[in-house]
């Protein structure tokens, strides 16, 4: 699959690069503001790019940059590295000079004349994920998500900052609403810089918040109100689509806290003290793993846990601030952390 879509993939790189790009080699892209339809950031985008370096269509092609390398590696197709890391090297040093507001200690969009955007986008947050971020920078990110004036709202995340001028408690669609795939990629971005506590509490609140709007109107809806337990507004109904991520993967990932590891098979961060885990988890089209974990009288209490597998497995298992190893072989096992 990487051998068949590798080529497809550098040649949709480059086209990005040929037709999205200013002179100084930063990117813009199409419609509004990077998809985020009627967000403030750009005067007018709908209807021109207006000459601005977009926060997230830099960051996003860093990433992007970083995912070619990681496949071309994998699969011995090493002729363009050369210039995706340079490419990856430039956008990384643009973002963080002509990009960053040291006063408010943000990313924003770029004017031609050098000011910056006023307006505080969850887009910025592509920055944790493509790693251009530096770490004493990325400690400033994770202040706005805690930070009530900013990010930190009763259904986390809003797409547009609290402060905002045009803020809209409702959601008003990228106003302010709380939209699954942003949520996922800050998240995401989060775990890659080893910041598990925050994004646990962040998916925490935005589990609860989407299961208690399916509570009262019996489906999912495209987006969310950040300042209400209600469908953001304007929002479809029954939109599994993206939010389906928010009923599956951040449950699974964040909650529960199963993940593929790094160097084990999987990675499971313990933090729920109720009986939890999941079955029929998969290894492979067709290996499963069933990972339960007793209920616990607090999070200091060391776990006891039933693990049943298919074939041999480690995993590491993560506990407040202790992690053990196991190694098991198929068949159930009953284990005390």
């Amino acid at each position: 699959r990487l051998r068949a879509v590798f080529p497809v993939l550098i040649a949709y790189h480059g086209w990005w690069k040929d037709w999205r790009t200013h002179p100084n080699g930063s990117y813009w892209t199409s419609g509004w503001a990077s998809g985020m339809d009627n967000q403030t950031r750009i005067p007018h985008s709908e209807y021109h790019h207006r000459h601005f370096s977009w926060i997230d269509a830099n960051t996003q092609q860093a990433l992007n940059c970083c995912v070619l390398l990681d496949i071309g590696n994998e699969i011995g197709r090493d002729e363009f590295n050369d210039a995706l890391i340079a490419e990856y090297e430039h956008l990384k040093t643009f973002i963080n000079t002509e990009m960053w507001d040291e006063t408010t200690r943000f990313y924003y969009d770029s004017a031609p004349d050098g000011t910056l955007s006023d307006t505080k986008s969850i887009g910025a947050y592509w920055a944790m994920l493509s790693e251009v971020v530096t770490e004493e920078r990325a400690g400033h990110l994770m202040a706005h998500l805690d930070d009530p004036a900013s990010f930190n709202r009763p259904h986390r995340i809003p797409s547009q900052a609290y402060g905002s001028s045009v803020y809209n408690p409702d959601g008003g669609y990228w106003l302010g609403a709380v939209w699954a795939p942003t949520n996922y990629m800050v998240l995401r971005g989060l775990t890659r810089r080893g910041y598990h506590k925050l994004a646990f509490e962040i998916a925490l609140n935005h589990v609860k918040s989407i299961a208690a709007v399916f509570e009262t109107t019996g489906t999912l809806w495209e987006n969310y109100a950040p300042e209400h337990l209600q469908p953001g507004k304007p929002a479809g109904k029954d939109f599994v689509g993206w939010t389906g991520v928010s009923a599956i993967n951040v449950p699974i990932e964040y909650l529960i806290g199963v993940q593929q590891g790094d160097k084990t098979d999987l990675l499971w961060n313990i933090r729920l003290t109720e009986r939890h885990g999941i079955l029929r988890y998969p290894l492979s089209p067709s290996i499963y793993v069933d990972l339960i974990c007793d209920c616990r009288a607090d999070a200091q209490e060391r776990p006891k846990l039933t693990i049943t597998t298919q074939k041999s497995i480690t995993i590491l298992v993560i506990y407040g601030d202790d992690s053990q190893q196991l190694v098991l072989s198929a068949g159930e096992h009953r284990v005390y952390i």
